[in-house]
């Protein structure tokens, strides 16, 4: 399933990011620069930062199945 999210890295912050779920690893919140950021970490070691919370995106998931 792939997941429409938004990009929360400074340079493309806002845009639209697709993620396929069959490649994520792991999801987790930490703070960079003063905001709370979620990140999403695939099998082929690549990551992402999105502005979606881990419980926005868990439901993204669990809704689709």
């Amino acid at each position: 399933m792939i997941l429409k999210l938004t990009n929360a890295v400074m340079h493309l912050q806002g845009r639209p990011i697709l993620i396929n779920t069959e490649h994520i690893i792991t999801i987790y919140e930490a703070e960079l620069e003063g905001k709370i950021v979620t990140f999403v970490y695939g099998i082929t070691q690549d990551n992402w930062q999105v502005q979606e919370s881990v419980e926005e995106i868990e439901k993204m998931i669990f809704m689709k199945e």
